[in-house]
């Protein structure tokens, strides 16, 4: 029962009813406190605290959390504890954030003691995850406070532990704090290199999850389209059992007639009747299964589309056949470029080929239908109000049941600010070159001057 109501009082929260959401946590707190479970106590604890934290109650969430921490520490889970510390350092530090906005002065050292003994914890127990993040909040802090060189070591730690778990997300998001840090070192060469490397494996995330998100929609398809086979072959099957219901019903008229003549008059009739009965019925499911096969092949045609792509993704999708002729486009596509499919095939032309502005795009396609594996590249593009946009572009094709290409979707994702990003920071790591060889030809020149004084008067010195 304790655990049904937590779980309920879960889904409450994540649909932002958090009044609701209390009403069951509490109930778990109290069937907790009446078996005297304290471990129960303590999660119940953390639980409704975690709701204050939302609604920005940070008297209330630490109130509860102290209370979670403090059972932690009876019982000596050092795990619980960890995590108590944690979140207590959470609590100040967004506490913090929000002063710090209002234009007070803050003490960030607060949420860092408590982050380095949820630390000292974690390496004691060897939870590598938990510290991995105790670290992040550390170095996240110090890049808040513009203190780049304390962050340094605390962000290095984290790279390296999360390359040592094989955590790809929590790579991506260390590699994207330390350009920062590096950045806000001046040190743009370093900033550079980590931002690259923050931008490669966020798209491998990002095409990993499109590919598998791809992949369930075709497979949702096929059961369907099997489903409306079985439906149409069902129906068949009735039209074959009323064609020999009526063979039957013929074979009885005709054997009452060898018997008595009246029989077979009125067998006749009868078998008229029930011939025009019948056919009338036969036209009827002619007519539907004719109704029904068009409604399956329309569908057919949008489950296709529908299996490639969802529909309503904030990515511009395009699909096209396998010679790269544009067949379909989504909604986000005409938000973004402002074209519709027919508008862009006129302005730019009827394949990919054609449209795209890289100039390697050729090789790109070749390459993606003879390994028919998905195949990542880069184009500036203009949209209809003469924006320039830079676009990242996924190609993959779509297998069919005869391990053949039946289709080639496009994926674009929009990089603009990343490449202004790269291209500001390339040219600050350019001007800083150009003034570090200013600086050694303005040295070198004064040398020459020095060799030139000493060579006539050897007992002189230069005072600089």
């Amino acid at each position: 029962m304790s655990i049904c109501n937590t779980n309920i009082g879960i889904i409450y929260a994540d649909q932002s009813q958090y009044s609701k959401a209390l009403t069951y946590f509490n109930k778990t707190l109290k069937t907790a406190e009446e078996m005297e479970n304290k471990n129960g106590i303590a999660v119940s604890y953390t639980n409704i605290g975690s709701i204050y934290l939302i609604e920005n109650e940070y008297a209330k969430t630490l109130e509860y959390f102290f209370k979670s921490l403090k059972i932690r520490e009876e019982i000596g889970n050092k795990q619980g504890m960890a995590q108590s510390y944690v979140n207590i350092g959470e609590v100040y530090a967004q506490q913090d954030s929000v002063v710090n906005e209002s234009g007070k002065e803050v003490n960030y050292l607060k949420p860092i003691d408590y982050f380095l003994k949820a630390i000292a914890i974690q390496e004691e127990i060897g939870d590598k995850f938990g510290s991995m993040h105790s670290l992040n909040g550390i170095g996240d802090l110090y890049l808040k406070t513009k203190i780049p060189e304390e962050a340094l070591p605390f962000l290095l730690e984290v790279e390296a532990i999360a390359l040592e778990i094989g955590v790809v997300r929590e790579l991506s998001d260390a590699k994207e704090s330390l350009s920062k840090a590096y950045e806000q070192m001046g040190q743009y060469e370093n900033s550079l290199e980590y931002y690259k490397q923050y931008t490669t494996l966020r798209d491998s995330i990002f095409n990993e999850k499109s590919t598998k998100e791809i992949s369930q929609m075709s497979a949702q398809y096929e059961a369907e389209k099997k489903e409306q086979e079985i439906e149409l072959k069902e129906n068949q099957n009735k039209l074959q059992g009323i064609s020999i219901e009526k063979e039957k019903n013929k074979q009885y008229s005709l054997m009452g007639g060898l018997t008595l003549i009246i029989v077979l008059v009125l067998a006749v009739a009868y078998r008229v009747r029930a011939k025009q009965k019948s056919n009338k019925s036969l036209e009827g499911l002619n007519e539907q299964v004719k109704k029904f096969n068009e409604e399956i092949e329309k569908t057919n045609l949008e489950l296709e589309k529908l299996s490639l792509v969802a529909k309503e993704t904030d990515n511009s999708v395009m699909i096209m056949n396998k010679e790269t002729k544009f067949e379909w486009v989504n909604e986000a596509f005409t938000r973004i470029e402002g074209f519709t499919l027919e508008e862009y095939k006129k302005r730019y032309g009827n394949s990919l080929l054609e449209a795209s502005t890289n100039p390697e795009v050729k090789k790109v396609i070749e390459k993606c239908l003879e390994s028919k594996q998905p195949q990542i590249y880069e184009s500036e593009c203009t949209t209809k109000d003469e924006k320039k946009l830079w676009m990242q572009s996924t190609l993959t094709p779509i297998i069919g049941t005869d391990k053949e290409i039946e289709k080639l979707v496009v994926i674009d994702t929009e990089i603009t600010q990343q490449k202004e990003a790269e291209k500001e920071l390339n040219e600050k790591v350019k001007q800083v070159t150009e003034n570090i060889q200013f600086a050694q030809n303005i040295q070198a020149s004064l040398l020459e001057d020095e060799k030139e004084i000493q060579k006539h008067l050897p007992e002189s010195f230069l005072i600089y």
